[in-house]
């Protein structure tokens, strides 16, 4: 199994080459219009749209596969719509991942310095950070921290001394 994914990776670095600098690989342009469709297929059956294109354009309009390539040319629109929306969901899991990182990181932090206090995540994908501690105030006005937030897309900040809660709206 862990070949196959080697020569796949092989393929389309070997194909994406291609396109980029006709004189990379001469190879791709001495296919027969039947092994460009055939690649085509392949790179479509392992969910890359963008690189069956590569492919399905090296096809002449002469071809006999030319036909079956523009069928499938006419699907790679919503192939590579549905490519990306499951990159910016696999982005999306990615920083959540991040944000729960991030709190487990500044408890630790706010340990090291001394500081008694708890940081958890709340809400839907985790975009709000709660700290509970003493310290409210100089937190809130703490660029670094809220750079770090901001960067991590939270959206808000809750800090709390056990009597005030502090609410800090990130942009």
């Amino acid at each position: 199994m862990r070949l196959l994914a080697v020569a796949f990776l092989c393929m389309t670095i070997f194909a994406q080459s291609a396109f980029a600098n006709e004189n990379a690989s001469p190879a791709f342009y001495n296919k027969s219009p039947a092994e460009h469709l055939a690649d085509a297929k392949r790179f479509l059956k392992y969910g890359q749209p963008h690189v069956a294109r590569i492919q399905l354009d090296a096809i002449p309009k002469t071809a006999p596969e030319y036909k079956e390539a523009q069928r499938i040319y006419a699907k790679l629109p919503a192939l590579e719509k549905k490519e990306a929306g499951e990159d910016i969901k696999y982005e999306a899991v990615g920083q959540i991942e991040d944000r729960k990182n991030f709190a487990k990181y500044y408890e630790t932090e706010l340990d090291y310095k001394g500081i008694r206090g708890t940081v958890s995540v709340q809400g839907k994908g985790n975009t709000t950070l709660k700290i509970n501690c003493a310290l409210r105030k100089r937190l809130a006005n703490d660029n670094k921290l809220l750079s770090d937030l901001r960067r991590l897309k939270f959206k808000k900040l809750l800090i709390s001394d056990g009597v005030t809660l502090t609410t800090v709206t990130l942009n």
